[in-house]
């Protein structure tokens, strides 16, 4: 007995059958009325709904027939889903496709079969609506009309099934991401409460003038270090709607690899020895002086890997090892701690969105469990991955690679750095002559930033809106000299620095503005460049990054002046 040959794509046509939900599921009157109707209408003892499935035909609706299902190698109705039109056959004894079928030499002796393709609107044919008799006979053109008829209606009300299996779906995820949104919310505001609380509650010592020089100061750098935390969080939540908008992107610069370990040891040495944890750093083997990669975000990966391992690990030891796969062109950077671990069912949770291992972790180390599914985009931006592995109670080791680029011509480097590496002097700061324009409407901001300005020895002019600002810039200082450069916030009342900065181009304005903004979302340097700005720098402010550019900028001539309008 030759077996119907499988449609094209079955797979996909398989799928559209399992999304309607509707395999093996108990009889439903309203398929049932409609194999009554069939049946009657066509004047046969049989009707079916039959769906093919992999293996079987399996019948929603079997009117007539006690069986529930039959081989699909069995199945008249394999062949009638090969084609649009109904497949009629008067008498199976002598259609070759049926003639010696099991179905038509024994029960229920088949001879009759009229079956109508059951047609998705997506094109997927999932079964038939068929009659079947004992006898040989034939259909009017009127029945073969109504058989299709109640196809149509059967489709109707599988398609109904399938829409009812998505709003199902729809709702349900609503509801678990109306939970996801709850549970980050939670998260979000204890996050952000518990440095604000630090913040605000130390500066009330800084403000309490019986405080002695050792609370103050240790009130002081409190205050920084909730507030570093704070730009991180912020941070954070920016990078993950950027990889959600396929927006988050990377570069590929020559880039020391011993600086960007010590760079790591620099930052963490602190945080490992107030945990009593020894902090180290190996190289296993040799490794290139310097790769092709993005310094800015293979740092910020590996930071968070570290800061992770230390926060995780109540005693013992964390360590960095970076190891060199040349036939892979990858550099292996491995963080092994001897933390508390992860449970193998928890591993792939850890890699979500605001997910920790479990809720009895947030609630224990805090978090919002971004740090990880930034660092796993980074390690795929950068060529390689990020994988783990872990025993709970024992350890974790996250391996983080990237792709090194072609390294054959740097030297070899075999040296282990140290842990112990001095801190930077935060107070030193470049000396900085001349004469800034301060336009800023925050109060707040224009104290702190004419403050480093002066302390680093400029002479600095406040305006608190972009009109303001740009007729200073047009008059200059009191005595009619010209600024050495102009800071321009970007979002001001009166007039936005966008639109102060292009009007002082428009007018020939020839001196360094530099843009000041905080909002750090892909697009906003450019639309600074383009509005005529020189550069572009985000708040809050950092002094060690902040007073070098400005040191670097003022009193040059900018490169972004345009001819004076004929206004």
């Amino acid at each position: 007995m030759p077996a119907a040959p499988l449609p094209v794509n079955d797979s996909g046509r398989l799928k559209a059958l399992l999304n309607c939900q509707v395999l093996d599921t108990p009889p439903e009157q309203r398929f049932d009325q409609l194999t009554a109707l069939a049946s009657r209408l066509c004047q046969t003892p049989i009707a079916l709904v039959s769906l093919v499935d992999q293996d079987r035909q399996w019948f929603k609706s079997h009117h007539g027939l006690g069986a529930t299902q039959t081989p699909r190698d069995q199945a008249f109705c394999g062949y009638a889903i090969l084609q649009d039109e109904p497949l009629v056959i008067n008498d199976a004894t002598k259609d070759p496709r049926t003639a010696d079928n099991p179905l038509v030499l024994d029960d229920p002796k088949i001879r009759f079969y009229a079956g109508v393709p059951l047609r998705l609107s997506d094109g997927a044919t999932i079964g038939t609506l068929c009659v079947i008799d004992t006898r040989p006979r034939e259909l009017s053109e009127e029945q073969i009309h109504d058989l299709q008829a109640l196809a149509r209606q059967t489709v109707s009300q599988l398609e109904l099934n399938l829409l009812n299996v998505q709003l199902s779906t729809a709702l349900e995820s609503e509801r678990l991401a109306n939970e996801a949104k709850s549970t980050f919310l939670a998260n979000m505001s204890h996050e952000i409460r518990t440095p604000l609380t630090a913040i605000l509650g130390f500066s009330e010592i800084l403000k309490d003038r019986s405080s002695n020089e050792s609370d103050r100061d240790s009130a002081a750098k409190t205050i920084h270090r909730n507030g570093e935390h704070l730009l991180a969080l912020v941070s954070d939540i920016l990078d993950v709607s950027k990889i959600e908008a396929g927006e988050f992107e990377v570069e590929s610069i020559q880039t020391p690899l011993q600086s960007l370990l010590n760079q790591a040891a620099q930052l963490y040495e602190s945080r490992a020895a107030d945990k009593g944890l020894q902090l180290s750093i190996m190289i296993d083997g040799q490794t290139p002086s310097t790769i092709h990669t993005d310094p800015t975000r293979l740092s910020q990966a590996l930071f968070n890997l570290v800061s992770n391992a230390i926060k995780f690990t109540e005693s013992g030891s964390v360590a960095i090892i970076a190891r060199h796969l040349p036939d892979q062109q990858l550099l292996e950077l491995a963080v092994r701690d001897t933390g508390i671990g992860i449970n193998p069912g928890q591993i792939e949770q850890i890699f979500k969105p605001f997910s920790q291992a479990d809720a009895s972790m947030t609630r224990q180390f805090g978090g919002t469990g971004l740090g990880l599914t930034i660092t796993q985009q980074i390690a795929k931006l950068l060529g390689g991955e990020l994988a783990v592995h872990s025993e709970h109670g024992k350890g974790s080791t996250f391996t983080l690679t990237v792709a090194t680029g072609d390294v054959s011509s740097t030297m070899i480097n075999t040296t282990v750095p140290g842990a112990n590496v001095p801190t930077a002097d935060l107070a030193a700061h470049p000396a900085i002559t001349g004469h800034v324009l301060l336009v800023e409407d925050g109060v707040d901001n224009q104290r702190l930033i004419a403050y480093l300005l002066r302390k680093a020895g400029a002479t600095v002019t406040l305006c608190e809106n972009g009109q303001d600002g740009m007729d200073a810039a047009l008059t200059g200082d009191a005595d009619g000299r010209p600024f050495d450069l102009v800071l321009m916030d970007m979002h001001m009342p009166v007039m936005s620095g966008y639109e102060a900065t292009t009007n002082l181009r428009k007018r020939g304005y020839a001196g360094q503005i530099i843009a000041l903004t905080a909002n750090v979302l892909k697009d906003e340097r450019e639309k600074c460049i383009q509005a005529g700005c020189d550069d572009y720098l985000t708040k809050p402010i950092i002094r060690a990054s902040f007073l070098p550019a400005i040191a670097q900028r003022i009193g040059k001539p900018s490169k972004r002046s345009g001819k004076p309008s004929a206004a």
